[in-house]
């Protein structure tokens, strides 16, 4: 019953600022426009957001009127419906401390008897920004590879601006070389080859060159660290969808966090960090897509890494 509710109270909310379920409380939907946060990387789509109000208990007919007419049954006993479903929101609440409401958000009892909502993301709610979501849009830094990378593949990276235009030129080179041969073939009937030096056991000998005899070392440096940073950008790509946070530390300056950070990813840690809106760099040591998966964790990091370390939720 209360998922055919929800339904209703969902469409009801896409054009009504204000949706009251009778003896319970009413749901609110507020616009808010798209917002760039220079400071964090982040845009925010646009979006419908949806507040809850205890104070509104009070019956203006709509939701009644619209499970009456959906359903094809009387006002009375689309009220009656409505009653029953507060009856058991109720119930639960007092008995397992959470409600979902499928499609619209989470009720939470708190020990003083104060109801708490938390609305789920819902493109229903606000046909216009179907299809757009919020996304972090890390800066780029041409000399400066992603942090967590071993040293050695940090130099690679920094020194690849030499070795790809010197490794592409001597890739590039037998072709061209082969090319001009074909050219003079067609001339004077010459069979096209080019000959290279090479060392062997018995001394130096002349034989017939490959492409492969002109790839540079620095390429095969270089895929592999092109591989550790596909690595390092997948890792970080599952987690962007991670809301709940770890927090092992927190820090005045970003250098501090830093090394922080380095200490938790050399070992294992899918450590990030995050600023808060206060300035501090809040560095992380897990991530996760519930705030219950995160409840469930955060008493084993505690004793691995620090006993006060807590739960950070990101927009």
């Amino acid at each position: 019953m209360e998922r055919n509710i929800s339904l209703h109270i969902s469409q009801l909310l896409a054009q009504h600022d204000c949706v009251i379920l009778p003896s319970f409380g009413a749901f609110i939907a507020n616009n808010k426009p798209a917002l760039v946060d220079l400071k964090r990387d982040y845009f925010t789509a646009p979006r419908r957001e949806i507040s809850f109000n205890r104070s509104l208990r009070q019956s203006d007919g709509l939701l009644a009127h619209q499970l009456a007419q959906s359903n094809s049954i009387s006002y009375s006993e689309a009220s009656r419906q409505l009653a029953e479903l507060v009856k058991k929101i109720e119930f639960i609440l007092e008995a397992e401390k959470e409600f979902t409401f499928p499609g619209i958000g989470v009720f939470y009892l708190h020990a003083d008897k104060s109801v708490v909502f938390k609305s789920f993301e819902n493109e229903s709610i606000f046909p216009a920004a179907y299809g757009l979501s919020s996304f972090h849009y890390p800066k780029i830094h041409a000399l400066n590879p992603p942090k967590g990378l071993s040293q050695g593949t940090r130099k690679v990276l920094k020194n690849s601006l030499l070795y790809i235009p010197l490794a592409l030129a001597l890739t590039i080179a037998p072709f061209q070389m082969q090319k001009h041969s074909d050219q003079l073939s067609s001339t004077f009937g010459l069979e096209p080859f080019f000959f290279a030096t090479t060392e062997s056991s018995e001394g130096t000998s002349t034989s017939l060159s490959s492409t492969s005899a002109f790839v540079h070392p620095a390429l095969s440096q270089l895929e592999q660290a092109m591989l550790e940073v596909k690595s390092l950008k997948e890792q970080y790509q599952q987690q962007d969808n991670h809301r709940y946070f770890i927090i092992a530390a927190s820090w005045p300056g970003e250098k501090g966090a830093q090394a922080n950070q380095q200490k938790l990813i050399a070992k294992g840690y899918k450590s990030r960090i995050l600023k808060g809106e206060n300035g501090r760099y809040r560095v992380s040591c897990a991530s996760f897509k519930t705030m219950q998966e995160a409840e469930n964790a955060i008493a084993t990091y505690r004793k691995q890494i620090h006993p006060e370390a807590w739960i950070y939720v990101t927009r």
